[in-house]
């Protein structure tokens, strides 16, 4: 592409993560002219970089939600993605302990939801049957979910991209979208690159820019009135062979909780272990050393802000030790931030068509289980296109 309109794309993805090139991937493989569009020099850079990495099993959405059936939908495919493919991913599988009995009887309703879900293994454990699964976490009793595990997104996302390259797609990293008008039927997409401004034509428009979808939305369309809501999501590490009484190899979680963001209530996970691959990052090789606690969730007001006002170790130390007894305030440090894309009056995903313009689709409010539900998204926007 020049600075002149000399081309005409049949279709533009705006935003490179995990839903973005799992889009990609898929239209790819029959559709000619797939380009997407990277802000960043690197893809992956902003929720599909800074997560849990968790795959999740399906829990904690409404019945028949977008969220529920992309989730379980995609659990079943990111295992067999990531097994033809060795990108590291493994089962390891997801405690949700209750360390009384007043918290046992929030059980039952989360069972019923993902049974409603379709969430096939689970199952209901006492705490002797807890602490025969992982010997270090005290629980009156749990949920056992078994296709819950771990996935390098990372890697996930890097081959989503090389395989989308390989059937012919174009990824353009350090583009910036600054400017979006119909033309003709058609749209013309200006960005900003190190060198300059470039213009070019795409037939059809498909917004996946996380948090920035919102304002992608608004170019197409000014009369569409989406606001994304950043929340910040803070995690704490800990080194699980540092001393034998801090070795976990499943995700351990505690009860959920009921978030409300902007008068919208939902199931929120809490601060929760999750284990890691090793650096090698091998489909075979041992769960690395490093357990990640977290995320401690706040809404924040600017869209990059990953480290003003952060929480405090104690906070971590405070939410796990009742289920995770073993540990002391100077086995955790501080981790990493992400901020994720919540949408202002939806707690489920947005994936529709304009509402002015029928060759666009815009997905808003991509949060978790986004990762896990990529490539069952990818799909769904197959069948639209």
């Amino acid at each position: 592409m020049s600075n002149t309109i000399v081309d005409t794309v049949p279709v533009t993805i705006v935003g490179g993560g995990a839903v973005g090139l799992a889009i990609a991937y898929e239209l790819s493989r029959r559709q000619n002219g797939v380009v997407v569009l990277e802000k960043h020099q690197n893809l992956g850079e902003e929720q599909s970089g800074r997560n849990s990495g968790v795959i999740h099993a399906g829990i904690y959405y409404d019945k028949g939600s977008l969220k529920a059936n992309h989730c379980v939908n995609g659990n079943r495919l990111i295992y067999e993605f990531c097994a033809r493919y060795d990108v590291p991913a493994a089962r390891v599988g997801k405690l949700v302990v209750a360390v009384n009995e007043k918290e046992d009887g929030t059980l039952e309703g989360l069972l019923q939801r993902a049974t409603d879900n379709g969430v096939e293994g689970l199952r209901y454990l006492k705490g002797r049957e807890v602490t025969g699964i992982e010997p270090n976490v005290t629980a009156y009793s749990a949920l056992f979910f078994p296709s819950t595990g771990i996935v390098d997104a990372a890697g996930l996302v890097k081959k989503l991209a090389g395989l989308a390259v390989q059937q012919g797609a174009a990824i353009l990293k350090g583009r910036k979208v600054i400017g979006i008008e119909e033309d003709q039927g058609k749209f013309k997409v200006t960005v900003q690159t190190r060198d300059g401004i470039e213009s070019f034509l795409t037939e059809f428009l498909i917004n996946s820019a996380g948090l920035y979808s919102d304002e992608i939305a608004r170019m197409v369309n000014p009369e569409n009135d989406y606001r994304i809501v950043p929340g910040r999501g803070e995690y704490c590490t800990f080194n699980r062979l540092k001393k034998p009484e801090l070795n976990v190899q499943t995700n351990i979680y505690p009860i959920p909780y009921e978030r409300v963001v902007d008068g919208i209530s939902y199931l929120a996970p809490g601060i929760h272990l999750t284990p890691t691959f090793g650096l090698d990052g091998k489909i075979d090789v041992e769960i690395g050393s490093i357990i990640n606690v977290g995320p401690a969730a706040q809404t924040v007001t600017i869209k990059d802000d990953y480290e003003t006002h952060r929480y405090p170790v104690e906070l971590f130390y405070d939410k796990i030790r009742p289920f995770f007894p073993h540990i002391n305030h100077g086995d955790l440090q501080l981790g990493y931030t992400g901020i994720w894309a919540d949408l202002q009056g939806h707690k489920d995903f947005v994936i529709t068509k304009d509402k002015k313009y029928d060759n666009c689709l815009h997905l808003l409010g991509l949060t978790s289980p986004a990762l896990t539900s990529s490539l069952s998204i990818g799909k769904y926007v197959k069948s639209i296109v």
